[in-house]
C-alpha cells in the first residue's frame, strides 16, 4: 500500500478527483476501481505560526506495483495546485 499526504486539498475535493479518475465510492472515505482501492483520511494539520494547512492522507492498494503506481501518480496530478 501507498500512503501520500497532500496539503491544501480539501476533502471534498479529492473524492471529486477520485471520482474523475473513475473511481466509485463504497463507504464515505473508501473508493473502489476495478483493480485497485483508496482510502481517505483527515490527518491532524500543519500550523506554522498563525497559518494552518489542512492535510489529507491517501492510501492507495492496487492489484499489482504497477497499477498502483499508476494510480498514485494520476493522483498526484490532480492534486497539483497553483495559486494565482
Amino acid at each position: 500500500m501507498t500512503k501520500l499526504v497532500f496539503g491544501g486539498v480539501p476533502l471534498w475535493l479529492m473524492r471529486k478527483y477520485l471520482k474523475s479518475l473513475g473511481a466509485s465510492a463504497v463507504a464515505e472515505n473508501t473508493f473502489v476501481f476495478p483493480d485497485a482501492e483508496v482510502m481517505l483520511s483527515e490527518v491532524e494539520p500543519l500550523c506554522v505560526g498563525s497559518l494552518t494547512v489542512g492535510r489529507l492522507e491517501v492510501g492507495v492498494r492496487a492489484s499489482s506495483a504497477e497499477r498502483e503506481a499508476t494510480l498514485v501518480a494520476a493522483i498526484r496530478l490532480k492534486a497539483l495546485r497553483g495559486g494565482g
